[in-house]
This record gives structure tokens, C-alpha cells and sequence, in this order.
């Protein structure tokens, strides 16, 4: 728009202006860095006791979200880094690195603890509203029924007045790297107002997040952007989607957001399933 407003005001007329793809992914602003610093204390029956989070970055940082688990001692700070490179409002905003590194530490400490990470979750979650979409999506995605080869990861997040739970099965190839086969979501938006958009939202979210999370992203070099076009910033092919769940909780709450809810649970469920894959190699092992 300012480059706009430049030339137009040059040759004192009104400007439409194009970015072809390379000026755009080499010259618009990027996704935010973050760095996450989490601990945690343990009780002896294994509940949380205490939660620290430390977070700090470039581009928009904010904890709008409560902590959703039962902690009589919670602390979590944010502060901005400055990097040098324009950052903008990516989709979600902070929800998603926030979530990542939230429910990714739960994910290790359902580990640590030999705990199922679905029913650790429901024995801490404050929220009635996000235990019955974590019970809805568990249910979807058969949790409790064990399948050989196939190895799942879930997580869940409240973002906009709406609760997100998502699960993520990985199939084991031999020889090969883990095949992602189903993505089953579960939301909790309030009053479901046009469930068609609803279900489109978050089938573009998983598309949209497994395609960051796969790729490599975007690089700098030299002093500028390596990527140009789609041959090196590659999206998710149709022939590498896995199917893909939507599961709306009937609910007479107020509309919540659907937007950018279904972006923030989805990279730690996949590293959920990782960590299954890899306790897996090590027992056949």
C-alpha cells in the first residue's frame, strides 16, 4: 500500500499495483520468531504444580489465552526481540507458538510420567467446554484402541471463544519417514452458524499448518530471501493430504472465531505422534 501511495502520488494518478509471486515472498513480511522457555514442577501424585513460561520474540507476542490446566502456580512472561526482518500477523497470530510449546512440554510429561496423554489432560483441564472436545475428538480418532503400525498424537488449545482439539495419526512405514493418514479435529465454536464454513476453516488450517510444519520455510541469505516461487516454498500437493475429520460440538454458547482456531494444536499433536514413533523404535530396538 505505501508503495502505492508513492508512485501514485509521483505521477499524480490513481495506481493499481501487482507484486508479481517472487516480489511477494521475497519482499512481504514473515511469519514471527519466537524462542519458548517452559518448566514445571510435579506433585507426588504426578499433578501439576507450578508452571513457568517464558516467552520472547519479534512481530506481535501476547498470552491472550488462559492457562488451561489446573496449577496453583502459574507465571508466564513475554518480551519482544527485535531480529531485523519485517514481521506480520501470521495466520493465529501468537496462539500457535504458544501452543506449541505448551502442549508440546505436556506431551513430555506424559512421557516422562508414562501418563495417556489424553486422560492426563482431562484430569487437569479447568474448562468443561474444552474436556468435551478433547472427549469428542479422543473419541473420533478411537484413542483407546491400540492399532499396530499407527501411532497418534494429540493436543488442544482455546483461542477466540472457541476450543480446538486435534488428533493426528502417523502411519509407520519400515525404512521409510512416517506417513501422516488422518488429522481428526474437534471444535467448539458456540452456536455453529454456518457449520459448512466452520468445517472449511479447519480442513484450511490443517492444510495450511502441515504445509509450514513440512516444508523449510523461508531462509536468508546474504541479506535476502532465498525462496521465490512455489518450486522452493513448497505447499501441501492434494496427493500428500491425509484425510481430514471435522467433528462440530452442538453447542448454544456465543459464536467464537474459526479463522485461526485450527492452526495452534496442530504442530504439537504431530510431535505428540513423533514421540510415540520414536518409544516404539526403541522398544523394537
Amino acid at each position: 500500500m505505501r508503495e502505492s501511495i508513492i508512485i501514485s502520488k509521483a505521477v499524480k494518478a490513481p495506481v493499481k499495483l501487482i507484486w508479481s509471486r517472487k516480489q511477494d515472498i521475497r519482499s512481504d513480511k514473515f511469519q514471527p520468531a519466537s524462542y519458548h522457555h517452559v518448566q514445571a514442577t510435579l506433585n507426588r501424585q504426578g499433578q501439576l504444580s507450578a508452571w513457568y513460561h517464558r516467552i520472547t520474540g519479534s512481530g506481535i507476542l501476547s498470552y491472550q489465552t488462559e492457562f488451561p490446566y489446573r496449577c496453583e502456580n502459574v507465571s508466564i512472561q513475554v518480551s519482544r526481540h527485535r531480529i531485523g526482518v519485517p514481521t506480520g500477523t501470521w495466520r493465529s497470530i501468537s496462539d500457535t507458538p504458544n501452543a506449541y510449546a505448551r502442549e508440546n512440554f505436556m506431551n513430555h510429561l506424559c512421557r516422562l510420567q508414562q501418563q495417556d496423554p489424553v486422560e492426563y489432560r482431562l484430569s487437569l483441564l479447568l474448562s468443561s467446554r474444552m474436556k468435551q472436545t478433547l472427549e469428542v475428538a479422543a473419541k473420533a480418532a478411537n484413542w483407546f484402541v491400540s492399532t499396530d503400525n499407527m501411532v497418534r498424537g494429540v493436543a488442544i488449545h482455546e483461542s477466540r471463544g472457541s476450543y480446538v482439539a486435534q488428533i493426528i495419526e502417523l502411519e509407520l512405514q519400515e525404512n521409510k519417514a512416517p506417513l501422516i493418514k488422518r488429522v481428526v479435529c474437534a471444535i467448539d465454536c458456540g452456536f455453529a452458524v454456518n457449520p459448512d464454513s466452520i468445517k472449511a476453516q479447519m480442513e484450511g488450517s490443517i492444510v495450511f499448518g502441515l504445509s509450514t510444519i513440512l516444508s523449510k520455510g523461508i531462509q536468508v541469505k546474504d541479506g535476502e530471501i532465498s525462496q521465490s516461487n512455489f518450486h522452493d516454498f513448497k505447499l501441501l500437493r492434494i496427493n500428500e493430504m491425509p484425510q481430514i475429520e471435522v467433528h462440530i460440538i452442538d453447542s448454544a454458547e456465543p459464536p467464537g472465531g474459526v479463522g485461526e482456531s485450527g492452526m495452534p494444536p496442530l504442530a504439537p499433536a504431530l510431535c505428540g505422534a513423533l514421540m510415540g514413533r520414536y518409544e516404539i523404535s526403541k522398544l523394537q530396538r
